[in-house]
């Protein structure tokens, strides 16, 4: 509906509307009643509709839905308030495409004061409010689950999310002004490093694993990826890191591992692990030289105890005889469950001369069934001690001279030798007798 009211001082209005058709911006004016009376070419080609159409309460059809209602009533409210007002609402243009826009009402009064009705300019603010969508979306992102930098060139951090001090432990206070190397674990040495800021460097992000150190000690095993931020001459400005917590995959992980290569029961290395450690000990031997060792040990009369007390009791000797043998041992030989009552235990670089390696090889199989021979304390219905031995077979090995199978074989047949001997006995493969 056509506001018939013309404003006052018409030559005034009839300029101010000269000026307005040569504006880029959305220019509208409204009568008393509050119905649109005119709008300027920029806003006609803009909505690609007549102005007789705009007319009225027209130009409402152009506006979103969603919109229509806030629109009208904040509107009509700041209308019969008679004061200005900025109103964000989203308008159909001429191609279908809804855009932002800004509409900017101002109250038009006569030199009496008495009101006329309302101008009106609007400008397209779409680029701006998408601006703040993906500020949004990032501000969510940023304060997400996944724990998350951010850096200057000088690798100092600016910046830092809950989710990261939930992580390693400092809170984002204590993280400002700081640089990762704060987390270091030292379990990445400077050529790892060098590698991972080469490809940010050449190909603007890197992606993987590292260990970083909580900062209450523990180490914490990350899923990482840096991404290098360029500005519009695609000179570095920043670096944002995202972290994510790979504890419970790395645990998983470490759990199938010692399902595959460790006996559930004693914690000791399985026959599996053992065979692989073996065929890599022929080639330590053949590198160095020196002579390894392989001892069979069967523990006698073991199927008394658990007749007499049980299979678990039965395993608790196991698990006790496993704790002997590993306190025994150097660093670097491998101790095995084979299978049953059966232990394997794997010597490297003994000596590189025969004789030596030879007597060195009893003198800590012997050590291995004294220390198995010392009675053991345990518990079922009361406590009660236990006592067992050890027939243990040993035999040499030097490089590949001979297969895996073999030494095995040799080592075994000489644990059956100690048997035969009457058991709680040292045999060597070679001369199959009691050194």
């Amino acid at each position: 509906m056509k506001d018939n009211t013309l404003p006052p001082k018409q030559g005034v209005a009839v300029e101010f509307k000269n000026v307005a058709d040569h504006s880029p911006a959305l220019i509208w004016m409204a009568g008393t009643d509050g119905l649109c009376n005119w709008f300027n070419k920029g806003w006609l080609e803009f909505t690609g509709r007549t102005i007789e159409q705009e007319m009225g309460n027209g130009w409402t059809e152009g506006v979103h839905p969603e919109d229509f209602e806030p629109c009208v009533k904040e509107y009509t409210q700041h209308f019969e308030a008679r004061e200005h007002f900025l109103i964000e609402y989203r308008l159909r243009r001429h191609d279908g495409e809804y855009r932002w826009i800004l509409d900017s009402g101002t109250p038009r009064f006569d030199e009496d004061k008495l009101f006329q009705g309302y101008n009106g300019v609007c400008f397209d603010i779409t680029e701006r409010k998408q601006v703040e969508e993906e500020l949004r979306i990032a501000a969510v992102s940023f304060e997400a689950q996944q724990g998350m930098l951010v850096t200057d060139t000088d690798k100092r951090i600016i910046r830092a999310n809950q989710a990261v001090s939930q992580l390693l432990g400092y809170s984002t206070d204590e993280l400002i002004n700081q640089t990762p190397a704060l987390f270091s674990s030292e379990r990445h040495d400077t050529d790892f490093y060098k590698a991972m800021w080469k490809d940010i460097a050449t190909a603007g992000y890197w992606h993987g694993e590292i260990w970083n150190r909580h900062k209450n000690g523990p180490l914490v095993p990350l899923l990482l990826t840096i991404t290098s931020v360029k500005n519009e001459t695609q000179k570095t400005t920043h670096y944002v890191s995202c972290y994510t917590d790979i504890s419970q995959r790395v645990k998983d992980e470490s759990q199938l591992h010692d399902l595959a290569f460790y006996d559930p029961l004693t914690g000791l290395a399985n026959r599996r692990l053992l065979l692989d450690r073996l065929s890599v000990s022929f080639s330590k031997s053949s590198r160095s030289k020196n002579y390894g060792a392989l001892l069979f040990i069967d523990i006698d009369h073991f199927k008394e105890l658990n007749d007499r007390h049980g299979h678990v009791q039965g395993d608790v000797m196991l698990e006790k005889v496993a704790g002997r043998l590993m306190a025994s041992m150097r660093d670097g030989d491998t101790v095995a469950r084979f299978g049953g009552d059966e232990f394997v235990v794997l010597l490297e670089d003994i000596s590189d001369n025969y004789d030596k390696a030879r007597k060195l090889t009893f003198d800590i199989a012997e050590k291995l069934r004294i220390s198995i021979n010392t009675p053991y304390t345990l518990h079922s219905k009361s406590t009660f001690e236990w006592l067992i031995s050890p027939s243990i077979g040993a035999t040499l090995f030097l490089s590949h001279e001979k297969p895996v199978a073999t030494v095995l074989e040799e080592a075994d047949n000489a644990m059956y030798t100690a048997k035969e001997a009457g058991r709680n006995t040292v045999k060597m493969f070679e001369e199959n007798i009691n050194l």
